[in-house]
């Protein structure tokens, strides 16, 4: 998916916004398991990040690997499944929702996922959902 700049810089407002370091890291770690966010982002371990530091280094890297909708699913599960007994209340993820559905996207409630949609002028595989490159798919006999 190419994500706009202003989507981009949305998505990392709303994560320093409506999280804290210690959130955004172990956000970071639901996404990536095993993620360094020093390693990603070069600093040294004894300088502490800031939310919008590792906010920008996450999305930019979500982006890189193809996996910026599951970070945003994951933002959408964080308000309403919440994270360790609590929900984090994500300001201005309804704009986000709405952004990424103006790309050519539906969000399916029921599985809180975003799919292609099969109606759209941007739909790459009719008829499949979202499929990503690199990945096996079984198709039924």
């Amino acid at each position: 998916m190419r994500v706009r700049a202003g989507l981009k810089s949305a998505v990392i407002k709303t994560l320093y916004e409506s999280l804290g370091v210690q959130m955004l890291e172990t956000v970071c770690r639901l996404l990536y398991p095993g993620y360094d966010i020093y390693a990603r982002t070069g600093c040294p371990e004894n300088i502490p990040l800031t939310a919008q530091h590792i906010a920008r280094q996450l999305v930019t890297d979500a982006i890189a690997d193809d996996q910026f909708l599951e970070l945003v699913e994951l933002m959408i599960s964080l308000e309403i499944n919440g994270q360790m007994g609590r929900t984090f209340p994500m300001n201005g993820i309804r704009q986000i929702i709405k952004n990424i559905i103006d790309e050519g996207f539906i969000f399916d409630t029921d599985k809180r996922c975003f799919l292609e949609n099969p109606n759209g002028t941007n739909c790459r595989s009719r008829g499949w959902g979202r499929l990503k490159e690199g990945h096996i798919y079984q198709v039924p006999p």
